[in-house]
């Protein structure tokens, strides 16, 4: 019942909001058809005047001529006032909103008035178009450096071990961007290597090179500190790796975890051109152990 009264709200809203419109499309007609009928000698003089760029002297229009022109520059700007969309200024709305404030200044009537009107609907559209999203492709290469904690098993216990790669995750990134914000997702192949070392004081185990591979992705949330659009935000990367390490003799045995680590960070990037750097720092949800990267890419 709740839905449907609110439904039936935004319905009778949109009508009124749209009755309103088309009064004054109404109101705009009527005083255009009075300059049509009473005065049309002075309207085809001063757009001749403004066309060939003549000097226009206004104490040669009446002023009744120059409050209609007022009236009717007045009532487009109600319309594109109430706009939730940026009209572009090759719209017919926002064209014949300029081509009466051409005429006003000219005529020299109300200049004060009709330039607040002006950068008022001109500050409008502008904080429509910074609110508005587009899409945006990312090609990158980062060089990452990323840790994970496993188990070796023996006869006599069990004793941590940290595994330590280091390598480069080739990805793509999209991401719906404002002037303000930034909302994305990226992917990338993970191509490391690296090697495993234990506390000496419990167990000495160590193995190096041992190929690690897999994919890494992200969903981040960041923001536009500066005018050349360098942002800072949050991650939450996701990896999913293979590597295979190796059992030492004498009854032992290891155990890698699980192979889809969650993590949160931080991360930032800074353009040049279509061109950017970027870092990320990133912690594991489950574990004490850290990722960081630094790359750079391209941006379409």
């Amino acid at each position: 019942m709740k839905k449907m009264i609110l439904l039936f709200i935004l319905m009778i809203s949109s009508f009124l909001s749209w009755g309103d419109e088309a009064n004054i499309v109404i109101e705009i007609k009527k005083n255009q058809k009075m300059i049509q009928t009473k005065f049309l000698k002075e309207e085809i003089k001063l757009k001749k005047l403004i066309k060939e760029s003549e000097t226009v002297d206004p104490e040669e229009f009446p002023v009744e001529y120059k409050k209609l022109n007022f009236k009717i520059f007045a009532s487009l700007s109600k319309i594109l006032v109430k706009s939730k969309t940026a009209v572009p200024e090759t719209s017919s709305q926002r064209r014949l909103f300029l081509i009466y404030r051409e005429k006003l200044s000219n005529l020299e009537y109300e200049e004060s008035k009709v330039e607040k009107v002006y950068d008022l609907i001109q500050n409008h559209f502008k904080n429509l178009e910074d609110k508005k999203y587009i899409g945006t492709f990312r090609l990158f290469i980062d060089y990452v450096s990323w840790q994970y904690n496993a188990i070796l098993k023996g006869p006599t216990g069990e004793y941590d071990l940290v595994v330590t790669n280091k390598g480069i995750c080739p990805g793509l990134s999209y991401s719906q961007e404002n002037k303000f914000f930034t909302f994305f997702a990226d992917a990338c192949y993970l191509f490391t290597s690296g090697g495993v070392s234990s506390d000496p004081s419990q167990v000495t185990y160590i193995q190096d090179n041992v190929l690690a591979t897999g994919v890494k992705t992200s969903l981040g949330l960041g923001y536009f500190v500066s005018s050349s659009r360098s942002e800072i935000g949050l991650k939450l990367p996701i990896i999913y790796a293979i590597q295979n390490l190796e059992n030492p003799p004498g009854g032992y045995e290891v155990q890698e975890g699980n192979n889809l680590l969650t993590m949160i960070g931080v991360y930032s990037r800074w353009p040049i051109g279509s061109y950017f750097f970027q870092t990320e720092f990133s912690k594991y949800l489950t574990q004490d152990q850290l990722l960081w990267s630094l790359g750079f890419g391209y941006k379409f």
